[in-house]
């Protein structure tokens, strides 16, 4: 059976004016005199007691105005200065219940948590005051896949950092090496060989950066987008697309959009991808030339007619022997 312990009796009413009880009677005196003899007793303990009563609130107040202003001071304005004048701050606010004993992660799922915990440096900022928001919200944004974080101090002792972290754009293929990427062409992390994702992939110097802008181009032909194997950034000026089939792009180092606008038009682009192993160069104003792959260059349709509204150039038939028609 358990134990029971019986309440502790109800405080007295009767007031104490923070003196003993045992320093001063309440019994009504006996005289006159008795009674001023009394009384004089009674006011000399009540100053002798009040001080220290007085002392103890000032102290109660002292210590909230603290710990008030500590919060004041670790809530904005971060600690810059001395490892010494830190280390005494980290101590008191430790002391006074503002250490960073609990750390909540959300978020994030390709970052790894000791990454996030090397960024928040706790060893070095033990407790509320000491630690820097901004400076940690920096190191934070500098991974690789975390786009923003936001920290929030949790009264007494807990920091919660929660992680938004970048979308995989595209597979980026540099020196037989493959990365993610996100749309602005930051490197996410190094993968495998990159196949069986299903992003576009692209390759070269300079593709990474250049990534969304093209992509968004390819897609408004949505014919050749779905066959498209891989995008080539060629001198960091042009693009080569390796399509399905063997089919090989030449597009010009501008005009891209213009000149895929154009060929699509009446189904002029199909006609020239339907055939594999072929390569289309694009790259002269006004003209197209195709060829075998492998084989030299053969240009069909060479007259160097202006881009219209309705037709670019002359488009060569294939099957028709250079130099004929």
């Amino acid at each position: 059976m358990g134990s029971q312990r019986p309440a502790p009796s109800a405080p007295s009413l009767e007031p104490s004016l923070g003196f003993a009880p045992e320093h001063y009677s309440f019994s009504k005196p006996t005289s006159t005199t008795a009674y001023a003899r009394h009384r004089a007793a009674s006011i000399n303990t009540l100053d002798r007691n009040t001080p220290s009563r007085r002392t103890a609130v000032w102290i109660v107040v002292a210590v909230m105005l603290g710990a008030v202003g500590l919060w004041c001071r670790l809530s904005f304005v971060p600690v810059a200065g001395s490892s010494g004048l830190r280390a005494q701050l980290d101590g008191i606010a430790r002391l006074t219940g503002f250490g960073i004993d609990m750390v909540v992660l959300t978020g994030h799922r390709f970052t790894t948590d000791s990454d996030i915990f090397d960024a928040l440096d706790l060893p070095n900022a033990r407790s509320l005051v000491s630690f820097d928001t901004e400076g940690v919200r920096r190191r934070l944004e500098r991974l690789p896949w975390v786009e923003s974080a936001d920290l929030t101090r949790v009264f007494p002792d807990r920091l919660d950092v929660k992680v938004s972290e970048r979308k995989a754009f595209a597979v980026w293929i540099r020196e037989d090496h493959a990365f993610l990427i996100d749309a602005s062409g930051r490197v996410l992390s190094a993968i495998g060989h990159g196949k069986g994702l299903d992003l576009p992939r692209l390759s070269g110097e300079g593709a990474a950066p250049e990534a969304e802008r093209f992509l968004t181009i390819l897609a408004r032909t949505p014919d050749l987008y779905a066959r498209l194997e891989e995008a080539e950034r060629v001198g960091d000026r042009r693009w080569t697309l390796h399509l399905t089939g063997g089919v090989t792009v030449h597009l010009p180092p501008d005009r891209e959009a213009a000149v895929l606008e154009t060929l699509a038009k009446g189904g002029r682009l199909a006609s020239l991808l339907d055939i594999e192993n072929r390569i289309v160069d694009l790259r002269a104003s006004g003209r197209v030339a195709v060829r075998d792959g492998g084989q030299r260059p053969v240009t069909r349709g060479v007259s160097a007619a202006p881009v219209t509204p309705d037709g670019f150039g002359h488009l060569a038939r294939p099957d028709v022997p250079a130099g004929s028609g």
